[in-house]
């Protein structure tokens, strides 16, 4: 009859043989399905583009913009020449998700409903809303009931509300006695007092297709080592 310490060893063992095993089978991760990352390296790189402001732009006879200069680095590092496809945020997005573009971009955030379709980098940026005023003057620890301006047509309005205040729009924000809302960088390059409160945070991602694992890992590494320069 086998004791105690013998069924021990032989768990132990089967343990043993089974991470062993696992750590085998994950010899190979992450990988691609569709072997995007293999397909891409030394070959053509396809992406969407959706023109939204600073992020990017495809009226001209190039695309510009931050995610294009991202894009034309990480195209670069893989050796990959670059095809272009301009057109309306839905359309391409639904590309990647079929595999008929290896990314997209746009100014998309992480909270964008396309999450549960298609793989989000990292944030390459982040911006933050929040309240500037005169440097003279004191930040009110909340704007409840108080008067902020606004860019006309900007999200600023929105958080502003949320937080019960009063928008008060503007065709272009100028320093004066009275608060702004608007993105942190806007704030400090018209010489204002930023607030430390935040009124809403937003982080900007590339859309790739959903699995494709290395090529995410690949895009992660080469955003994680640029977003710091």
């Amino acid at each position: 009859m086998p004791t105690l310490q013998h069924c021990s060893n032989r768990l132990l063992h089967f343990f043993v043989l089974g991470c062993f095993l696992l750590l085998v089978g994950c010899d190979n991760y992450p990988r691609d399905p569709e072997h995007t990352l293999e397909n891409v390296k030394g070959h053509v790189l396809r992406v969407g583009v959706a023109s939204n402001g600073k992020w990017a732009q495809a009226d001209g006879a190039s695309p510009s913009g931050i995610e294009v200069e991202l894009v034309k680095g990480f195209a670069k590092e893989l050796g990959a020449e670059i095809e272009w496809l301009p057109d309306a945020q839905s359309n391409i997005l639904e590309k990647v998700e079929v595999h008929e573009l290896d990314m997209a971009i746009g100014g998309f955030t992480k909270t964008s409903p396309w999450v549960k379709h298609l793989a989000f980098s990292q944030p390459h940026h982040t911006e933050k809303i929040k309240v500037g005023t005169l440097p003279s003057r004191t930040l009110p620890e909340e704007i409840e009931d108080l008067p902020v301006h606004v860019r006309r047509n900007s999200q600023a309005a929105v958080y502003v509300k949320k937080k019960e205040g009063q928008p008060v729009y503007v065709d272009q924000l100028q320093p004066g006695p009275y608060l702004v809302a608007a993105t942190e960088e806007e704030l400090q390059q018209l010489g204002l007092r930023v607030s430390d409160y935040t009124l809403h945070k937003e982080e900007y991602v590339v859309a790739i297709p959903k699995g494709e694992n290395a090529f995410l890992m690949r895009l992660d590494k080469y955003i994680d080592k640029h977003s710091h320069e």
